[in-house]
């Protein structure tokens, strides 16, 4: 055998070794959950070597997302566990699970942040569009419009690829609607101020509008409730 197979079988020994340990490692844990007592899971990982600690980490992790998953008992539950696995994944992962939320649960407010991340997002198959966007907002509850609009608004101004005109045209339908609460006037201020740069005369006076109808409203928490 040469040095250099010798030096290859070296390097497969110790990773086999590393993985047999880790399965070891693992199996114990399942165990400890028996009697917590006996045995912690922290310390057992803490045993592993530092190249396989943080997958076996990882791993644990996503066991215990998909778990909650399948545990899910409401299509409310199952979609906070899918977006919570869907944060923990690589962005490629993250965007099929997002994808899969959009298709199979459209009319869940839950879904907001799987919409929002999706928006004008690529690949172009995958992505959101706006009347997509804006056909769920309209069938959620009020409070969580006004998040979903937030949060698709600070999801689009961080999009280099977006210019300032596509912006505005996305929030724009925020001028027909009434604001319910004063919240409002930080999405009509934008609009006001692209409105401003791009010399949109007639959006920028209707922002304004907006913006004044909002100083007279409360702030969201202000509200009583069931209003």
């Amino acid at each position: 055998m040469s040095k250099e197979q010798k030096k290859v079988f070296a390097v497969l020994f110790v990773c086999f070794l590393s993985y047999f340990y880790a399965e070891i490692v693992l199996r114990q844990s399942a165990v400890s959950l028996v009697d917590k007592d006996k045995l912690k899971l922290d310390s057992l990982i803490g045993k592993l070597p530092s190249n396989v600690r943080e997958g076996v980490r990882k791993e644990i992790e996503m066991a215990s997302l998909r778990d909650a998953v399948l545990g899910a008992k409401s299509d409310s539950e199952r979609v906070q566990a899918l977006t919570s696995m869907a944060l923990a994944s690589p962005d490629e992962k993250k965007m099929e699970i997002f994808a899969e939320i959009v298709e199979s649960y459209p009319n869940i407010p839950d879904s907001m942040m799987a919409y929002v991340s999706l928006l004008y997002s690529e690949p172009a198959s995958k992505n959101v569009s706006p009347a997509e966007f804006y056909k769920f907002v309209e069938a959620c509850p009020e409070k969580v419009k006004y998040d979903a609009w937030a949060s698709a608004f600070s999801a689009i101004r961080g999009k280099d690829s977006l210019d300032k005109g596509t912006r505005l045209d996305f929030l724009r339908p925020l001028l027909e609607r009434k604001p319910a609460f004063r919240d409002y006037q930080y999405l009509y201020e934008p609009i006001f101020e692209l409105a401003l740069e791009l010399g949109d005369d007639a959006t920028k006076q209707a922002a304004e509008k907006k913006i004044e109808e909002c100083s007279e409203l409360p702030f969201r928490d202000e509200r009583k409730p069931g209003k």
